[in-house]
């Protein structure tokens, strides 16, 4: 067989395997202990930046 057959599927299966084993563990959960407030924030409330988040 050809070297660079052989070295292609040794490269396609190293990336398949690295794929298969980086997923995330199922099920997820929301960390529920999270505090999403700001102590000191440096803006009043309404005068900071715009933040546009596309979803």
């Amino acid at each position: 067989m050809n070297i660079n057959f052989l070295l292609s599927i040794l490269v396609l299966l190293s990336m398949s395997a690295v794929v298969c084993f980086s997923q995330p563990q199922f099920p997820m959960s929301n960390d529920e202990s999270f505090d999403s407030n700001i102590p000191t924030p440096s803006y009043k409330a309404g005068n900071g930046p715009r933040i546009l988040i596309d979803g």
